[in-house]
């Protein structure tokens, strides 16, 4: 056996574990980013009264409602417009 395969082997051999080293680093579930702490998260918002908090969620029904509205307007668009099309390819292809 020659010399330099044996060495080569051991080259891709070390390669091979480096690669896996570093495949291992990036979704090792032990060292992830995230906190396992049994604590629960203090979040500060401001005080809200209640009239604000009724005008938030007014405001936040109005934009709902009025994104519902434009999707059905949109959808209605198009799917009359593919009838249209398809009546149109039939009366054109007898």
């Amino acid at each position: 056996m020659p010399h330099g395969s044996l060495n080569a082997f051991k080259a891709t051999l070390a390669r091979k574990k480096a690669r896996d080293r570093k495949k291992k680093s990036l979704f090792d579930t032990k060292t992830e980013g995230h906190n396992h702490s049994t604590e629960k998260t203090e979040y500060n918002f401001p005080k809200v009264s209640e009239e604000e908090l009724e005008e938030i969620k007014e405001g936040i029904r109005r934009k709902f409602k009025n994104r519902r509205r434009k999707n059905l307007v949109v959808t209605l668009f198009f799917f009359l417009l593919f009838i249209f099309l398809f009546l149109c390819l039939l009366v054109l292809v007898p």
